[in-house]
């Protein structure tokens, strides 16, 4: 999937991002100066269908925790995105931080870091420690427990970002499915991408085909 800052049509700054694996304990490499404008931000999706208590700690770069941990509390498929200067104090991060910010929950959730210098901006894979093999529950996908899924911790649409995904059939058969968007209480989120005004879009890949949903101006055309 790709997130961008757009104005005026036209893309000011971009990233790529891979689907969240699915974990119970991850960590990202941060590096933050207020000063020089450079910032970083967490994107988290609760997967369960419960409340779930999420501890984040932030470690220096010869891993000493530099403040106390904190937690979130998150709801049934819950997604919040912060930056980390609203999670913990500024005193404690100081005026320049590098390091890494430690991820650890009871249910299995899915994360993602954002690197920003200004408007630039980049995605940050988390590392999952402990990888979940628990699939996507059936309430947020609406299909069987079975159902294979991917999920993007992160989508931004409005208020001047656009987000766009692209499929890839690799297996060399005829690929089909559901694209499901949510906004942050995991409830069904309608945007408006291929002209189209839902919360839910089917697709159909040919053999070694692509899909591309993206919002689109009067010519078809996509901002990325």
């Amino acid at each position: 999937m790709t997130m961008g800052i757009v104005q005026n049509a036209s893309v000011v700054s971009q990233t790529s991002v891979f689907p969240g694996p699915l974990t119970t304990l991850a960590s990202v490499g941060l590096d933050q100066a207020p000063g020089i404008s450079r910032a970083f931000g967490l994107a988290l999706v609760n997967t369960s269908s419960q409340n779930s208590q999420i501890n984040l700690t932030v470690m220096d770069n010869t891993g000493t925790p530099v403040t106390n941990s904190t937690t979130l509390v998150m709801g049934p498929h819950q997604q919040i995105s912060r930056f980390l200067s609203d999670i913990f104090p500024a005193t404690a991060l100081g005026p320049a931080l590098t390091g890494s910010l430690i991820i650890q929950a009871a249910n299995p959730f899915a994360s993602v870091g954002l690197r920003f210098t200004g408007p630039n901006f980049s995605a940050v894979a988390s590392a999952s420690t402990t990888p979940s093999s628990a699939p996507l529950d059936n309430q947020l996908t609406g299909c069987l427990l079975a159902c294979p899924s991917v999920i993007f911790p992160q989508f931004a649409m409005g208020g001047g970002w656009a987000s766009q995904l692209m499929l890839v059939e690799t297996t060399g058969a005829t690929a089909t499915g559901h694209i499901y968007i949510f906004d942050p209480n995991g409830q069904p989120l309608a945007v408006t991408l291929n002209g189209q005004t839902n919360s839910t879009f089917n697709y159909s890949l040919p053999p070694g085909g692509t899909f591309t949903l993206a919002p689109r101006d009067a010519n078809g055309q996509t901002p990325f």
